[in-house]
């Protein structure tokens, strides 16, 4: 979804840790066609089923996704945002706690270690909710400061298209919906 192409984005433009794996044990030429941003919807595509292959994962990723066993389960962005709300992820998330991306929901909610999860498309909304909701520890200017701050807030990555949904065709939609279908399961996020 709207996540994944960032992080497609976000290697688009040299900036993530991701791309820096890719370049480290893909040919120059293969790399530069993962993140062509003449053609941006067929460049990610071709990325996306590259994060999706077990064995390109395998090869190329350092953040314990291929050695969990998960890579065959789970894609990436699943697998990154429960290593970071997950109570001891390197015990937690391995293959027989996790055998079907549809496990993923139940897992979380039996181990997760967050409370709440604020949306980066509504980053400054829900900001202002968490504070006015729990409002010890915050400055008593800080939601004035987070409305301020929001005001000038934009996209950090230079993605070349409209709207995420152009990046997709059918087939990568399905993947996406297959092996991330944690947020659509846990956060309501569609197509």
């Amino acid at each position: 979804m709207g996540l994944v192409c960032l992080l497609w984005a976000y290697g688009a433009d040299g900036k993530s840790a991701v791309r820096r794996y890719i370049e480290a044990h893909l040919d120059t030429a293969h790399t530069a066609a993962l993140y062509d941003r003449s053609e941006p919807g067929p460049a990610f595509r071709r990325w996306l089923t590259v994060m999706h292959d077990p064995a390109i994962l395998e090869k190329i990723m350092k953040e314990h996704l291929p050695q969990s066993g998960l890579a065959p389960v789970i894609g990436l962005c699943s697998y990154r945002f429960l290593r970071v709300t997950t109570y001891y992820p390197r015990l937690l998330l391995r293959r027989g706690l996790l055998r079907r991306a549809s496990d993923v929901a139940v897992h979380l909610r039996r181990y997760g270690a967050y409370h709440e999860a604020l949306r980066n498309e509504n980053l400054s909304e829900d900001l202002v909710g968490f504070v006015e909701r729990n409002p010890q520890g915050f400055r008593p200017d800080a939601v004035a400061t987070i409305r301020r701050i929001g005001e000038n807030r934009k996209n950090a990555s230079s993605r070349t298209l409209g709207s995420y949904r152009d990046y997709y065709d059918d087939a990568s939609a399905a993947l996406v919906a297959d092996r991330d279908c944690l947020f659509s399961e846990a956060f309501g996020y569609r197509f």
